[in-house]
């Protein structure tokens, strides 16, 4: 795989998993997770370089963490 890329998994026209695939040669494979914030996983290669992130969506919000933390809600799209 040579470029990153998000993948969303539907449930009745529903977001209910995403999965952002990072950069890395073909082959490479998981050998640890680590639960970062609450609903976000990070997936790691043998020597331990980050592969990608998982996260579950919940029933009103996409956590989407970042520098402050912010949650997005359907009520408030900008957190």
């Amino acid at each position: 795989m040579k470029d990153r890329y998000l993948e969303i998994t539907y449930r009745k026209g529903t977001p209910f998993a995403a999965y952002l695939y990072l950069s890395r040669k073909l082959g490479i494979k998981s050998t640890k997770s680590k639960k970062i914030e609450n609903g976000l996983i990070a997936d790691f290669d043998e020597t331990g370089k980050p592969i990608g992130f998982g996260n579950m969506f919940t029933r009103n919000n996409i956590y989407c963490p970042d520098k402050f933390g912010s949650q997005f809600t359907r009520d408030n799209p900008i957190g």
